[in-house]
């Protein structure tokens, strides 16, 4: 008899960390890419000193909720980032700076 992946329902311990902690002796991040399947504003928000010492985000954004994609674009924005699509789910977040290398936002 066969069984279906619904039959098998198995836990798995998982340790989070906070992309704060993981980070915090990085002095600066050129690029970083996050792919969470849609926990992406979550580790955002855990990561607020992470995203001041980055230049640039690659995000997958799967919501269907226009909503959930609203507020993950508008928190990359007060951080200090321009979101652009690059094709389909894909976004680039770029940081804004002045002519003398300050962040605008």
């Amino acid at each position: 008899m066969a069984r279906s992946h619904a039959d098998a329902a198995e836990t798995v311990d998982v340790t989070t960390a906070r992309l704060d902690g993981l980070l915090l002796h990085v002095p600066s991040i050129k690029m970083m890419k996050v792919d969470l399947e849609g926990a992406e504003l979550g580790a955002f928000q855990g990561g607020i000193d992470a995203l001041a010492k980055t230049s640039a985000v690659i995000y997958e954004d799967n919501s269907r909720d226009r909503n959930v994609s609203a507020s993950l674009t508008a928190f990359l924005q007060e951080q200090g980032f321009q979101v652009r699509e690059i094709d389909g789910n894909n976004r680039l977040a770029v940081r804004v700076l002045d002519d003398l290398g300050r962040c605008l936002a």
